[in-house]
């Protein structure tokens, strides 16, 4: 759930509820889990939102005019 939503958000097409909504997945996720690997993927999200919050908020808000990053094209498989 949590990649389909960072996928929807560098496609353009994310929402600035979508950041409050990956922290409340990561938050039911941690300590929750039965496999260790479901605590380990909140933190990467969690941090990232706490200190790059406001890059999050921009790549919502500006994402139809900016071109991606030649390494989101790589993570895709799209060229560049």
């Amino acid at each position: 759930w949590l990649v389909q939503i960072l996928e929807r958000m560098v496609h353009g097409q994310g929402t600035s509820e979508d950041v409050e909504t990956m922290l409340d997945i990561c938050d039911n996720i941690l300590g929750r889990s039965f496999c260790a690997l479901g605590d380990g993927a909140t933190s990467p999200i969690t941090s990232g939102i706490k200190y790059f919050r406001q890059e999050f908020l921009d790549l919502i808000a500006e994402q139809p005019a900016v071109p991606r990053p030649e390494q989101l094209a790589e993570m895709t498989g799209a060229s560049a």
